[in-house]
C-alpha cells in the first residue's frame, strides 16, 4: 500500500467516524485504525504498542501530523475539557477522491469500524482495544485470563467492565470475520 493510499483510507475512516457522531480526536482515530488493521486485516502497516489508553501507534501520530502539515486536517477545539476534533479539509477530500479503488476495496471494513466504534467514548475504546490486543497477542488465554490481564495492566478498569469488554470483543470479532472474508 502506498503512502497516499494509506492516507486516503485514514481520511475516509475519519470522515465516516464523523458521520457516525464520533468526537474524532486522535485517540478515536488511533483506536479505529487499530481495529481496522488488527480486526479487519486492512494492511495499514502500523506498528502498535500498548500505551496509556490501550493500543497506540506512533505511525498514526506521525501520519496525523503529516496530514495537518499538508493542510488535510484542521484541529477544531470543541470542549476545553477534551482534546480537539480532527476535521477533514477540502484537500483531504480530493486525496480520497483520487483513490477510489482503494476506498472501494476496503469500503465494508471502513463502514464496519465506523459503525461499531464511532459513537464510543475514549473509555469504551480503551477497554475494548486493550482486551482485543491481549486476545490477539495470546489467543490461548481463557476469558478469565484475558480479564485478569486487562485489570492487571489497566487497574482503573473494573473487573466487570473488563469482562464485558471481552464479551463485546468476541461478538464484534465474529461479525468482523464476515466483513474480512467478503474482500477475498
Amino acid at each position: 500500500m502506498t503512502a497516499d493510499q494509506r492516507r486516503a483510507i485514514l481520511l475516509s475512516l475519519m470522515s465516516r467516524l464523523h458521520e457516525r457522531g464520533s468526537w474524532c480526536g486522535e485517540t478515536h482515530v488511533q483506536k479505529a485504525a487499530y481495529f481496522l488493521q488488527e480486526m479487519l486485516d486492512v494492511p495499514l502497516d502500523l506498528n502498535v504498542i500498548l500505551y496509556l489508553h490501550g493500543p497506540y501507534s506512533p505511525d498514526i501520530s506521525a501520519e496525523l501530523s503529516t496530514l495537518r502539515a499538508d493542510q488535510m486536517l484542521d484541529v477544531v477545539p470543541r470542549d476545553p475539557r477534551y482534546g480537539p476534533t480532527l476535521a477533514l479539509t477540502e484537500t483531504a477530500k480530493q486525496l480520497t477522491e483520487r483513490n477510489p479503488k482503494t476506498i472501494a476495496k476496503y469500503d465494508a471494513a471502513l463502514s464496519f469500524v465506523s459503525e461499531k466504534f464511532g459513537k464510543m467514548n475514549v473509555k469504551e475504546l480503551e477497554r475494548l482495544s486493550t482486551a482485543h490486543l491481549i486476545m490477539r497477542r495470546d489467543p490461548a488465554l481463557s476469558d478469565d485470563e484475558v480479564v485478569a490481564e486487562v485489570v492487571r495492566i489497566k487497574p482503573h478498569i473494573p473487573e466487570a467492565a473488563a469482562r464485558q469488554a471481552v464479551r463485546e470483543v468476541k461478538e464484534i470479532r465474529l461479525l468482523a470475520t464476515g466483513v474480512s472474508e467478503s474482500r477475498r
